[in-house]
């Protein structure tokens, strides 16, 4: 009766919203030059990004600071490839998807993976990596 009684309880909780909070990469936001992941950042993280051209970016973030990528992080990690401003582009970075990794660093076999698209300039599309890799 009270493992019935127990297990009612806890699908009630679940129901009603009560349960774990969702993974941190399984509530992202996109705009034109900002990639976001939203949940209980409750432990350190760090995020790779790496894209056409060999494109590396990397950052760590600490428990309770928020999990962002900036379009123009990623600009600046090609600050040290020479520059062709003859071609007129608006932007550093090639078109294209750029892989994201996201590792929890205290679970690091917790790895998620995904993408995101750059097109003229700007973030254009997300591919959020839902899979425990």
């Amino acid at each position: 009766m009270k493992v019935r009684r127990a297990a009612g309880l806890l699908l009630l909780a679940l129901l009603l919203g009560f349960g774990p909070p969702p993974a941190l990469s399984q509530q992202m936001t996109l705009s034109s030059d900002r990639v976001a992941w939203r949940g209980d950042v409750l432990e350190q993280y760090e995020l790779r990004v790496g894209g056409p051209g060999g494109v590396f970016w990397r950052a760590r973030f600490e428990a309770g600071e928020p999990v962002e990528l900036y379009f123009e992080d990623l600009e600046k990690a090609v600050l040290d490839e020479p520059l062709d401003l003859t071609a007129g582009k608006a932007s550093l970075l090639a078109d294209g998807h750029y892989n994201w990794e996201l590792r929890p660093l205290e679970n690091p076999a917790d790895v998620r993976r995904g993408q995101v698209s750059v097109k003229d300039g700007r973030f254009v599309g997300l591919r959020p990596g839902l899979e425990r890799i």
